[in-house]
Order: structure tokens, then C-alpha cells, then sequence
């Protein structure tokens, strides 16, 4: 399964969204969404049917300022297959000269463990220079993935591994001033 978050515009609190994904090989799932100010996990909607790709009846909470995060699962076994970006809730004001303000961010790659192909996302709050690249555990460069301008917004890089021997490897997102790293592992 794949799994982005689609937000309505404009997003501001009270506002609903809509939800939507693509699946493959399960049949229900949860969606959930959490604060950065409040770590508590909130349902949005349980067991709803992986076939409909989205749910159009979550409204934003009133919470200018914050960032909300979206997780989706399945029901079956609670795999999670997506953790969001975060985006930032604005004011009303804020809403309507600035629509949607992403967060700097870096997900855990799915699937993980993987072989030989895994997928990785990521968004970034304003265009600039973007860094993607992947380590062996002894922290020697195996692969750069982005080496680019990217955009706001959040995307998703395929990084095949075909070539690498199982085990341990860190990748990491490097911008203007932030970077984050995440570990996954490659078993063949």
C-alpha cells in the first residue's frame, strides 16, 4: 500500500479535509492524527474500507499554531503505512495569505525491512536545495537519491538496493538548515 495525505485548501481550523490513498493486497484500515503539542493518537475513522481511497469528514481542530500529523493502518495486523508530514494549523488570518505550510520532514521508509525496493517521503516548507542520501553502517555514502531544487510540498522517492548486501543503512534529508536521518534495513 502507498498512502498520502491530500489536504483541502484552504486548511484552517473547522475546515474538513479529505483523506485519500492507494492500496494494494488489504482490506480495511484506521486513520488517526495526533498534535505536536499533544502526542495523544486520535481515530479519525476505524475499519473503513481500503477500496474507497478517501475519507472526507475530518475537520481541522482549533489549534493555530500547532502541527497535526495523519497516520493510517491496518486493521488486520496494525501495520502502519503512513506517517504523515506535519502541517501547521494557521490562524484564520495566516490561512488566507498562506494556505498550507509544511513542515520539514523526513518518514521512515516502507516497506522496512525491504528488498530490494523501499519507498521514502518527505516534505520541505519552502523551495530550496534538497539532499537525500544513503549510508552503509560505517557512514560511507552508497547512493544519493535527490540532489535538487525541491518544492513545497511533500514527495516521494523509490530507492532500489538491488546492488547493496543486506543489513543496516542510514539515510538522510539535508536542507537549507535542517537535517534528519532515519535508519532501514535491506534483507535479502
Amino acid at each position: 500500500m502507498s498512502a498520502s495525505t491530500i489536504i483541502n485548501l484552504p486548511f484552517k481550523p473547522g475546515r474538513k479535509v479529505t483523506i485519500s490513498w492507494e492500496t494494494i493486497e488489504i482490506d480495511s484500515l484506521d486513520i488517526f492524527y495526533y498534535l505536536q503539542s499533544n502526542t495523544q493518537i486520535k481515530s479519525i475513522v476505524s475499519s473503513i474500507p481500503a477500496t474507497e481511497l478517501e475519507y472526507r469528514e475530518f475537520s481541522i481542530p482549533n489549534a493555530p499554531g500547532d502541527m497535526i500529523f495523519f497516520r493510517i493502518r491496518d486493521v488486520a495486523d496494525t501495520t502502519i503505512y503512513l506517517d504523515s508530514p506535519g502541517y501547521e494549523i494557521p490562524s484564520t488570518v495566516d490561512a488566507e495569505q498562506n494556505d498550507l505550510v509544511y513542515a520539514f520532514s523526513l518518514s521512515q521508509n516502507y516497506p522496512n525491512p525491504f528488498n530490494p525496493s523501499t519507498e521514502i517521503r518527505f516534505s520541505v516548507p519552502e523551495s530550496q536545495p534538497i539532499t537525500l542520501a544513503v549510508y552503509d553502517i560505517t557512514g560511507r555514502q552508497v547512493a544519493v537519491l535527490v540532489d535538487d531544487v525541491k518544492h513545497t510540498g511533500w514527495h516521494k522517492i523509490s530507492f532500489n538496493a538491488s546492488h547493496l548486501s543486506s543489513g543496516l543503512y542510514v539515510y538522510q534529508l539535508r536542507g537549507l538548515s535542517t537535517v534528519q536521518t532515519k535508519k532501514m534495513m535491506l534483507m535479502k
